[in-house]
């Protein structure tokens, strides 16, 4: 067809595919990925026995824990608990005896996607003692020493069982914080902060779930330890791990002023 001078050029025409029930799925700077990303794995995880039918899962609060709403514990591959974010260990009972267990822990963050599985463990409970009704001695002796600002170190005396202390529990205030085996008798406790007092007991366990009383006895009040003043501390997540001496290494999760005295 020839074109005269009052004919305007032919336009493409663009049909709607939601004309034909069809979705078009157009993003406009939107960059791609966003949100996808998992968090970290957990590092520094330890596995210790509590007793015959229970072990004391522990892990390092994570570089990015401000994005994480909680964690999934997993024993054998199946998940056994979920913990909340500002949580970074739990115990798990109902075991059986002189059995071997492998753990792993994973991160969640606000949108429930899951980390990679950290480290797994291994874990051997001890043998279950028939008609164990008798609970180990107190531990003896407790010593709190400050190691810097940012940490303390605790020993005791060990405790006495007519079967054998299985694990020892270490408390700051009234809050379980930590769990050694029963052949150790000293810990180191980090994540402590500048210029505070801290009070911490210990109490021992025999593999058929008896405990002592607290050390130090009820009255002697317990032993206080104050970090010195120090630098603006930044958190790291290094990894728990045993010390050149043999002591265990556990982050204080709850990082409390102790009480004044009275």
């Amino acid at each position: 067809m020839r074109r005269t001078p009052h004919m305007r050029p032919l336009l493409p025409v663009c049909v709607s595919v939601t004309a034909l029930g069809l979705l078009a799925g157009c993003a406009w700077n939107t960059p791609e990925g966003e949100g996808s990303q998992p968090p970290d794995a957990p590092r520094g995880v330890t596995v210790q026995a509590g007793s015959a039918t229970s072990v004391h899962v522990m892990w390092n609060k994570g570089v990015s824990a401000a994005d994480i709403s909680g964690y999934e514990v997993y024993r054998d591959a199946v998940k056994v608990k979920d913990v909340p974010a500002e949580q970074h260990m739990v115990d798990i009972t109902g075991l059986k005896p002189k059995s071997t267990y492998s753990f792993t822990v994973r991160a969640r963050d606000d949108d429930g996607t899951l980390s990679a599985d950290s480290k797994k463990l291994t874990v051997t409970t001890p043998a279950a003692t028939t008609a164990d009704s008798k609970a180990p001695t107190r531990p003896r002796t407790l010593r709190v020493k400050a190691e810097g600002g940012h940490a303390a170190t605790l020993t005791w005396a060990a405790a006495k069982d007519d079967r054998g202390v299985a694990s020892y529990e270490i408390f700051q205030g009234g809050s379980k914080i930590h769990s050694v085996g029963g052949g150790t008798t000293d810990t180191l406790i980090t994540g402590l902060r500048p210029s505070t007092t801290y009070t911490f007991t210990v109490k021992a366990r025999d593999a058929a779930d008896n405990f002592s009383p607290r050390a130090p006895r009820r009255g002697s009040g317990p032993p206080r330890a104050r970090t010195p003043a120090g630098r603006p501390h930044r958190r790291t997540s290094a990894p728990t791990r045993a010390s050149p001496t043999g002591r265990t290494t556990s982050t204080c999760p709850g990082a409390r002023r102790a009480p004044a005295a009275r």
